[in-house]
């Protein structure tokens, strides 16, 4: 028992460390390294394609299962749809309703929105 304690404790330290130097790399369908753009991040979709969002942007899988993305953070609503804070890192929340809240004001996530990386070389 306190031997799991002891681990518990440990990787909730190491945790925090780990993600801040996390750049999310990920690899593509045809297994080259792909890298996300500074303060972004990167998904793969169902094809293996990696798509990723800009810098301070968030992208999630709408309810088609399809890659979308926005300017901020972004949360699926009780639809499924997306939306995201139109300012960079901005703060999303489903509200009691089911809907979205945003920091400043909410966007549809879109497809667009999000860019393809390069393989790293």
């Amino acid at each position: 028992m306190r031997v799991a304690a002891l681990l518990l404790l440990s990787l909730a330290l190491l945790a925090p460390a780990h993600a801040a130097g996390d750049v999310s790399c990920t690899t593509n369908r045809e297994g080259r390294i792909v890298c996300p753009p500074p303060d972004g991040r990167c998904l793969s979709d169902r094809y293996g394609d990696v798509l990723c969002s800009n810098a301070g942007g968030g992208i999630l899988a709408n309810r088609y299962g399809d890659l979308v993305c926005g300017p901020g953070n972004c949360v699926r609503d009780q639809r499924g749809d997306v939306f995201c804070s139109n300012q960079p890192h901005g703060a999303v929340a489903i509200d009691r309703y089911g809907a979205a809240a945003c920091a400043g004001t909410c966007v549809p996530a879109s497809a667009s929105a999000c860019v393809r990386p390069q393989p790293q070389r």
